[in-house]
């Protein structure tokens, strides 16, 4: 089971670009899955690369998606649940199903506030438990 290590930012416009962090145990085979992030009820796809090994067996992998138009994810409000899913490249049955918090859509009455972030690039070691970015949205408790 993947374990999400940051999702940024947390608001954003159409074609807003979320990046989310994972750790797994096991070197994926990426070409056989899918990644899609689901903003509300709608699924845009997801490009996912690995980035770097903490050579302690976990892999580290970005998956990365644009938001789409607010209208297309049936939320009435700002705020709309945010989900990384992961399936089969050749079926669409679900795999793994993460919640990862909310997306606030941004608009000329409201404004939301980018989450803090660390960039993670090839090649660099992977973040420490402390240093990690919160979810979308969510704050980690202390």
């Amino acid at each position: 089971m993947p374990i999400l290590r940051s999702c940024s930012p947390s608001s954003g416009s159409t074609g807003t670009m979320i990046t989310v962090i994972l750790s797994v145990p096991l070197e994926l085979e990426a070409a056989s899955l899918n990644f899609f992030l689901k903003f509300g009820r709608h699924r845009v796809q997801g490009l996912a690369s690995p980035t770097v090994s903490d050579g302690l067996g976990s892999f580290f992998y970005a998956v990365g998606g644009q938001a789409p138009s607010h209208h297309l994810t049936g939320a009435e409000g700002a705020s709309v649940n945010l989900t990384l899913v992961i399936t089969m490249s050749t079926e669409d049955t679900a795999l793994v199903m993460m919640d990862l918090g909310s997306f606030t859509f941004n608009s000329t009455r409201s404004h939301g506030h980018l989450a803090k972030h660390t960039p993670v690039s090839p090649g660099s070691p992977p973040p420490q438990r402390d240093t990690l970015l919160r979810p979308c949205g969510m704050e980690l408790a202390h």
